[in-house]
């Protein structure tokens, strides 16, 4: 820390220069990271699963990329003899597109059900190669095939995962740009009325923008090991937004008081010796939650996990190292134009006699607060989740029209499916497996052996329930113990490996969240008390914000979903719990600060929440706009990530913050702090040191 904060005082030029230059890397990087960024089914699969096995192998037998594939929908000139006259063309246009492997419609496979119930349209299934989804240009060359056809185009709709990969990357990146739009003048007005002046304003913008562009380095280097998905620059946005702004808050504050007194060069360095270091271990501890998503083999999370400690890593380079150098050069150039300022005084006054309040009824005020978040946190209890596919995207998008024409026209042609790879030789030939399968409870129909090129065979068969539901998990278990050893794919196989992988693997990521965060908040605050105490309450916190996301998502036509995705919600409570932990380090660091300058227990929380709370409600709204903004957002994932942050920050800045700290602080008194030395009786403290508690 000593060695950063001399680094800035001593040559704050050559530190802004060197940032410069590692932004403008950081520009360059993004124009190569982002186009290479995957959006797919894939990115939600365990690597190491037998499932993940299954669709290699079955890629490896037919040629054909079971990730990839188009659903297609055509209009049927009707009144002749053959249904549907289309499918012949259409067919032939698509079999002569690179990567297409082979075209299945009712003229090919004689299934009815391909057909519309009312006669009006008919579907194709495209199974591609592993081409095609790193064919920029696949979908175009579709495209073109079939507006070659005369008057084709306007009578056929294509859809399918290729499709739906598409869409997911494009609207993830219009919706980026818009939440874009819609944060920036929302946090330029804040900024302004937070900080008073419009050059104090521009410094956390500068340090976000430059936060946002060092990441795109690390995710550069990153890629050349890894694939990432395209989700994380979501969060690289709008959390790299409200991190920088966060902690350059924190550091200005204290700078400007310090400054009051002191020449700038102290000043700085007062503020980054005190405030500093409560952003250094506040960085951290987000940064170590963050980065427990790499345990998880998933590329969705990981990726996130990947993006969230390179951006925070990012923003503590420029809290700790640049931001310093820009206040030693600025000096009081940072109060330049600037607005009519506020008395801080009358808002700490206000805080200390809340404060006084809370501690006289603290008991009564905690039992209320752990109440309020406890029965917000009872909608939990009725969480349904889901896996990632189409229902996600918006209705209007290609893919989501073809998923609902499929449900509401073709008979069974939506319905989930389990899928059966019966290898040579196996113990069970295709034949018996087909049947046993069809005796089995939950299965709707079960579809001829599917000979395969090299000698394999397929069997699909359909289920009764939804791919997430129970019962069609316990139907997957029953076709495993039917035939067992066939390899099992399918929506339902899919969706069951994906919970078994989070159930063996989210056990390990919580406990090192809690004893990471723990460690950091410890070390900063020289107790054991207080870290244990954060972990109840960020629990509790969590629960809340759970809450509150099933009634808004599964209840209401804002979320309009009828499940939470399961992988957006662990990335949300790890998000959570960081933010939370983030805040409190600011609170309890202040109140570490007070009761080592002698400061009585009671005391210590007057202090440290008088002095933090407009701050750290400023902060919490500064980072609600760019995490609130993700609303905007069509996808449900991104709504529910951007919502459920917003929510934490919210629940801690008022419940958590206002009622919970300081009553559990008041109730607990000198053993807060224990077993460090400042655990010990108030009449041993030293009269004089009382004298020195800073009443800012």
């Amino acid at each position: 820390m000593r060695i950063l904060i001399g680094l800035a005082l001593l040559r704050p030029r050559a530190v802004i220069a060197a940032a410069l230059v590692l932004a403008s890397l950081g520009l360059l990087a993004a124009a190569l990271v982002a186009p290479k960024m995957t959006a797919s089914l894939a990115d939600y699969d365990d690597p190491s699963s037998d499932f993940s096995a299954a669709m290699a192998d079955y890629t490896q037998r037919t040629g054909i990329d079971s990730e990839q594939g188009l659903q297609v929908i055509v209009d049927c000139t009707r009144g002749r003899a053959h249904p549907c006259p289309e499918l012949t063309e259409i067919r032939s246009a698509l079999l002569g597109v690179s990567h297409v492997v082979a075209v299945a419609d009712f003229d090919t496979t004689g299934d009815a059900r391909m057909i519309s119930g009312d006669g009006d349209h008919a579907y194709l299934l495209v199974a591609l190669n592993r081409g095609a989804g790193a064919d920029a240009h696949f979908l175009d060359q579709v495209q073109r095939v079939i507006e070659a056809v005369p008057g084709l185009a306007p009578r056929t709709i294509v859809g399918g995962p290729t499709v739906a990969n598409h869409d997911t990357a494009t609207i993830s990146t219009e919706d980026l740009f818009i939440a874009e739009l819609v944060a920036f003048p929302l946090l330029v007005v804040a900024l302004l009325w937070v900080f008073r002046t419009a050059v104090a304003a521009a410094i956390p913008l500068i340090g976000a923008g430059f936060s946002i562009l060092t990441t795109f380095v690390a995710l550069l280097v990153a890629q050349q090991a890894l694939q990432l998905s395209t989700f994380a620059l979501n969060l690289i946005t709008a959390l790299g937004t409200g991190l920088a702004i966060d902690f350059s808050l924190l550091i200005i504050t204290r700078y400007r008081t310090e400054r009051r007194a002191a020449p700038v060069p102290h000043a700085v360095y007062v503020a980054m010796s005190s405030a500093g270091r409560t952003v250094a271990f506040s960085g951290l501890t987000v940064m170590s939650a963050l980065a427990t998503l790499c345990l998880l083999p998933q590329r969705f999370l990981y990726s996130m996990g990947i993006a969230g400690v390179a951006l925070t890593g990012a923003c503590l380079i420029f809290a700790l190292l640049v931001l310093p150098a820009i206040l030693l050069l600025l000096g009081d150039r940072i109060e330049a134009l600037s607005l009519r300022r506020a008395r801080p005084a009358v808002a700490g006054r206000r805080w200390r006699r809340w404060s006084g309040f809370v501690q006289r009824h603290a008991a009564v005020v905690a039992v209320t607060g752990a109440l309020a978040l406890l029965l917000l946190a009872a909608p939990a209890l009725g969480t349904r989740i889901q896996g990632y596919d189409t229902d996600v995207l918006p209705a209007d998008s290609a893919a989501m029209r073809v998923t609902t024409m499929l449900r509401n026209d073709f008979e069974h042609a939506d319905t989930t499916g389990i899928a059966l790879l019966i290898a040579p030789g196996s113990d069970t030939t295709p034949q018996r497996a087909a049947e046993l399968i069809a005796a089995l409870p939950g299965i709707l129909r079960v579809q001829p052996p599917l000979p395969l090129p090299d000698g394999s065979n397929m069997v699909n068969a359909a289920v009764d329930s939804p791919a997430t539901s129970p019962r069609s998990r316990e139907i997957l278990r029953s076709v495993r113990g039917a035939v067992p050893d066939a390899q099992v794919l399918g929506e339902v196989a899919r969706f069951d490996s994906l919970l078994q992988s989070l159930a063996h693997r989210l056990p390990y990521v919580a406990t090192l969240l809690i004893v990471l965060s723990g460690l950091f908040l410890g070390i900063l605050t020289r107790s054991v008390v207080i870290p244990i105490k954060n972990a109840v309450i960020g629990v509790l916190s969590l629960g809340a914000t759970l809450g509150i996301l099933v009634i808004v998502f599964q209840h209401t036509a804002i979320g309009g979903s009828p499940a939470l995705e399961v992988t957006a919600l662990v990335i949300v409570a790890v998000l959570a719990y960081g933010l939370s932990t983030d805040y409190a380090s600011f609170l309890f660091h202040r109140m570490t600060e007070a009761r080592q300058a002698g400061a009585s227990p009671r005391e210590s929380v007057d202090v440290g929440l008088a002095s933090t709370a407009p701050v750290v409600t400023a902060a919490a709204l500064l980072l609600v706009i760019p995490l609130g903004a993700l609303l905007a957002s069509r996808l449900t994932p991104v709504q529910m990530l951007g919502a459920g942050a917003a929510l934490a920050v919210v629940l801690d800045a008022t419940l958590v913050r206002v009622l919970l700290v300081p009553s559990l602080m008041g109730l607990l008194g000198r053993y807060n702090w224990w077993p460090s030395a400042l655990h010990r009786d108030d009449d041993l403290l030293d009269t004089k040191a009382k004298a020195k508690v800073p009443q800012r």
